[in-house]
């Protein structure tokens, strides 16, 4: 393809292809397209793992250990990390159920729902659920979030006084 002088597009015939070519291009663009937009879910997801993981080791953190006197809390300070906390942990719990949702729809939609493929990828979510107390935890959890409330209401922090 090649740009004429306004910039509109100058296509130039090479030869004809037949629909069923077509059509199999079309798939397989498409299958290119899926894969991509998986790869994206799992880097969002990952992405909200790692804010989760920092948000704990840093602000957190950094909240917790300069707290010498619970009752003395700043009521902004103490808003603000609590609504950050539900904030980042509902974007994980979200980007983990919708990267979960998206693969199984993929899934069915390509293959079938009574295909071996997505048979196999429904068994090994429930073998995950059954073995793995993290899964299942994570999965409730954004469960409870979805139709009860946000996870965080308070923050309980106890302190040993010597």
């Amino acid at each position: 393809m090649n740009l004429g002088n306004d910039n509109n597009p100058n296509y130039q015939f090479i030869k004809e292809i037949e629909e069923i070519s077509y059509l199999k291009i079309k798939d397989q663009i498409n299958i290119v397209n899926e894969v991509d937009d998986s790869i994206d879910l799992f880097l969002i997801h990952n992405y909200n793992f790692q804010k989760t993981v920092d948000f704990h080791n840093g602000d957190f953190r950094d909240f917790i250990e300069n707290m010498t006197e619970p009752i003395k809390t700043d009521k902004n300070e103490y808003t603000h990390i609590k609504i950050e906390i539900n904030r980042i942990l509902l974007n994980y719990l979200s980007s983990f159920r919708m990267l979960i949702d998206h693969s199984e729809r993929l899934i069915k939609k390509r293959f079938g729902k009574d295909s071996k493929d997505f048979l196999k990828f429904k068994k090994t979510l429930k073998n995950i659920y059954d073995n793995h107390f993290e899964y299942r935890f994570i999965y409730k959890l954004r469960n409870f979030c979805q139709h009860c409330g946000i996870p965080v209401t308070d923050l309980f922090i106890y302190w040993q006084y010597d």
